[in-house]
């Protein structure tokens, strides 16, 4: 196929299992994702911001200040910068709502640099937005229940793996996901076929290991709230309300596939 003399907009990006392609009205997730997208942005965005405001008083790291509660020399906003990035790193997904189609009924043509340079922003906005939210949970740990010198060594130890796991996303993204120095995005396509798959394969241990640090964020406060001394039924409600943490689990994996 020559590019000179072929209209790509006429070719599918991917080869259909039935040799036929639909380039007008194809089945899609577009509409899904943004339905979905745009009702856990509100969401996450309106908790977030009522919490900044309830709290606007006596913030700490987990939400604002982390020089008030002693736990840094600097402001240092966790959760809002984690809301933040969220909106952008949701914005962009959203912006790509047309490609979430097979390949098939994809043309040729809509690989351009543009096209390529949104998966890299939302690879890159994948590792603050997951770090950030996660480092706020971590931190109010810290806040409430760090009396003891191995649960404040079992946070900061959290606290670690998460930074090393999602902020070494960025890196990666920069070798494996941009273009080589001095050559154009529209020449991505030609570097994934060749390490794609190594890009991939790092995805799916960042997966696997973020899905076990939902898990041991989920745990870490169990012994604690298990062991208040308060009525048994406020103990469960308790554990009840962390236990919505579980929700969010099971998705984490198909992070691997962003």
């Amino acid at each position: 196929m020559d590019p000179n003399t072929t209209d790509l907009c006429k070719v599918p990006a991917g080869k259909s299992p039935n040799g036929t392609h639909n380039f007008v009205n194809p089945p899609s997730l577009g509409p899904a994702m943004i339905a979905v997208g745009t009702t856990l942005l509100v969401i996450s965005t309106a908790f977030t911001t009522t919490r900044l405001f309830l709290n606007r008083k006596k913030l700490h790291s987990a939400d604002y200040d982390a020089a008030k509660c002693g736990w840094a020399d600097s402001s240092v906003d966790f959760t809002f910068i984690a809301c933040l990035v969220n909106i952008a790193y949701t914005g962009v997904i959203l912006s790509q709502h047309k490609s979430h189609r097979h390949s098939w009924d994809m043309p040729v043509c809509w690989y351009t640099g543009r096209f390529l340079q949104l998966p890299f922003a939302q690879t890159v906005l994948f590792s603050p937005a997951f770090f950030f939210s996660k480092a706020a949970i971590f931190l109010l740990y810290r806040q409430l229940f760090a009396t003891g010198k191995r649960l404040r060594l079992a946070i900061n130890a959290g606290l670690a793996i998460i930074f090393l796991v999602y902020l070494s996303n960025i890196p990666l993204a920069a070798v494996y996901a941009a273009p080589d120095a001095g050559k154009p995005w529209n020449s991505l396509l030609a570097k994934l076929q060749k390490v794609g798959q190594r890009f991939s394969l790092a995805g799916l241990v960042q997966s696997a290991v973020g899905t076990v640090m939902d898990i041991y964020i989920f745990v870490l406060p169990m012994p604690i709230l298990l062991g208040l001394h308060m009525p048994l039924k406020r103990r469960i409600q308790l554990v009840a309300v962390f236990s919505t943490a579980l929700l969010y689990v099971p998705p984490c994996p198909r992070a691997a596939n962003r």
